[in-house]
């Protein structure tokens, strides 16, 4: 054990576990402190816009309405069945955020600084229930609270699930432990609850039941009542057919994203995060598969494996095979998923290895217990600390906001096309098309098929006119997809633009060929219309578009404007009021809004909304208030 006297610590080999252990309080206090003081950094990071800004500010009608049944009925973007991933508790804690800092980044990060740095303090407390040391329980828990991988865990907002599976897998952990010693059938309630939440943080909480059973085989001698495994079976049943029945009823039905050739492909990420744990030298926001890794990897577990066959006599192999699951099995989730965007974007996320990460380093204590008998100076232990310390400072950095995440992620993996393709749709947000198209084009090397990508270059063209590049690219496109109607679009209104209606409508008139049935054929007709100042028409076919798909929010907004303009108030009223439900986010929708409610006399209601459009940055709204809200 480690003997802080003379500012040395000895090590010795024990097999003792599982034992019931004090712990010191300052230890839970400065395990707290520590990540917290490495991340406050965080706190002036804004969004990163990588999936943060579809949950948070693409949703923010629905985190500041608070609504149960949305956030617990949607997918992860808390959107209805769009996605095939389920966090309903990330969704509750986005909206308790937003109750508290609106559309603001800094309430956000400072909530998962300080659930991770709750989770340092709980895998404490669980090295503590596993027989180790205070004294080693807090050392091994501090530097996990430092390592580097965790800070795409602490400083990417999204990653909040795995903070609160890790917070609720130890608590689940803990109280069994309390069943296990005290046989209370309140705690067996409790973990059955806080299995439960794990689940709703993420489904690979599945893996605490067998993993529990484990503890619960090698505490034989404890003699648990039958009685209480049995109810917190059932219990656990129960919950998960309810979680998943909850969780059908939210996601899309993705039927070809675990499969033998996925789980093939992603097998790499076991060496690859081995390798990344013990060889602190790859951070990346995106990673992808490295044959250098991979090899490093492969190379650390047979290291491992052979020590722990060679020695397995000497070792405790209860905790080695309890070290084995916590990390298998929660792991094993992630190779076996493969979305459709896996390659494009990256090959795999760091912050999934939060919670089986424990499993590494449970192993690797117990290999440096028994290989390492002479004495080790306390000053080595605390220099490795500030060491990842520092490291997890510098990596965190790359949050700061979308360059410097989007740098990091295109320096690190240049074959990521998602990435490439995101900094130059930011750009274009900035009207920086200089920058955009570098990165456009570099998007375009390594994934040159994607059609997403090949209309944002054409629709960057079409917004400075540059009409031979934009219809050489849109042409392209319909060559390579020829349902793509947004390519017939982009040359129709080019041909609006050169007066020539008749060129138009044969354009438009290809697209009917090809789909005639998509509402967004009708939506682009509308859009051309419109272009052309044809109102009338322009309405017609933006209520056809609605015929043919009601969710199509852009057409009630565009519709709205058009009604707005000709006088008829109730149709625009009744157009941005389905806009506002179908697209909270848009803070225009709310300046809409206000401003024909306050027109058709509703000056209270109406100055509400366009105090909200104010607070959401619409410039234009402040004028409006000062006129209808004195």
């Amino acid at each position: 054990m480690f003997y802080l006297h003379n500012q040395y610590i000895a090590m010795s080999s024990t097999k003792k576990s599982y034992q019931k252990k004090t712990y010191a309080h300052w230890h839970l206090v400065v395990l707290f402190l520590i990540p917290l003081i490495l991340y406050a950094q965080s706190f002036g990071f804004n969004f990163v816009f990588h999936d943060d800004d579809s949950i948070i500010l693409q949703n923010a009608e629905v985190l500041k309405q608070f609504d149960w049944h949305k956030l617990l009925f949607t997918d992860a973007w808390i959107l209805k069945k769009q996605i095939e991933l389920y966090r309903p508790l990330q969704s509750i804690t986005f909206a308790l955020d937003y109750q508290l800092g609106q559309t603001g980044a800094t309430v956000y990060h400072v909530h998962n600084v300080l659930a991770f740095a709750l989770g340092i303090v709980l895998l404490y407390l669980f090295f503590i229930q596993l027989g180790i040391t205070a004294t080693h329980s807090f050392l091994l828990s501090a530097i996990y609270g430092v390592h580097y991988l965790f800070a795409n865990t602490v400083c990417w907002i999204p990653a909040r699930g795995d903070i609160y599976l890790f917070v609720f897998s130890m608590i689940t952990l803990l109280l069994w432990f309390k069943v296990l010693h005290s046989g209370h059938l309140l705690h067996v309630l409790l973990a059955a609850l806080t299995y439960f939440l794990a689940l709703m943080a993420k489904e690979s909480a599945i893996v605490l039941l067998p993993i529990i059973l484990l503890i619960t085989y090698q505490q034989k001698k404890l003699q648990i009542k039958n009685t209480w495994l049995m109810i917190f079976g059932v219990l656990s049943l129960i919950l998960t057919a309810i979680y998943f029945y909850m969780r059908s009823l939210s996601i899309i039905n993705t039927p070809n994203i675990f499969t033998l050739e996925g789980f093939l492909y992603n097998i790499r990420i076991i060496p690859e995060q081995t390798g990344k744990f013990f060889l602190p030298a790859f951070f990346s926001v995106m990673p992808a598969f490295s044959t250098l890794l991979t090899l490093l990897g492969c190379l650390v577990l047979t290291a491992i494996a052979s020590l722990l066959f060679v020695y397995r006599k000497q070792l405790p192999m209860g905790m080695i095979w309890l070290g084995a699951a916590l990390f298998l099995l929660p792991t094993l989730p992630a190779v076996v998923y493969k979305p459709q965007f896996t390659g494009f974007a990256y090959d795999y996320l760091d912050h999934r290895l939060f919670f089986p990460a424990t499993g590494l380093l449970l192993i690797a204590y117990q290999l440096v217990q028994l290989l390492i008998s002479k004495r080790i100076s306390t000053s080595y232990i605390y220099i490795l600390m500030l060491v990842l310390a520092g490291y997890s400072y510098f990596a965190s950095r790359s949050y700061t906001d979308y360059k410097t995440y989007y740098t990091n992620a295109t320096e690190t993996n240049p074959r990521s096309g998602l990435a490439w393709m995101n900094f130059g749709t930011l750009s274009t947000r900035e009207n920086n098309y200089d920058m955009a198209f570098k990165y456009f084009y570099k998007a375009k090397e390594v994934v040159p098929d994607n059609i997403e990508l090949r209309l944002k270059i054409a629709d960057s063209h079409l917004t400075l006119k540059q009409w031979d590049a934009m219809k050489r690219e849109c042409k392209e496109i319909i060559a390579k997809s020829p349902k793509t109607l947004k390519a017939y679009y982009n040359i129709a209104d080019y041909y609006v633009e050169m007066n020539q209606p008749d060129s138009m409508r044969s354009w438009m008139q290809r697209a009917y060929r090809q789909d005639s049935s998509s509402a967004d054929y009708y939506y682009y007709y509308a859009f051309l219309y419109k272009h052309l100042n044809i109102p009338d028409s322009s309405i017609h076919y933006f209520g056809e578009c609605i015929n043919r798909n009601a969710s199509y929010s852009l057409a009630y907004f565009n519709r709205g404007l058009l009604y707005g303009n000709k006088g008829n108030y109730e149709g625009a009223l009744n157009d941005f009021e389905q806009y506002i439900s179908k697209a909270p986010g848009d803070p225009n929708a709310y300046f809409y809004y206000g401003q024909a409610l306050c027109i058709t006399g509703n000056a209270g209601k109406g100055c509400e909304y366009l105090k909200e459009a104010d607070k959401r940055g619409v410039k234009e709204a402040q004028e409006k208030i000062n006129y209808y809200c004195r």
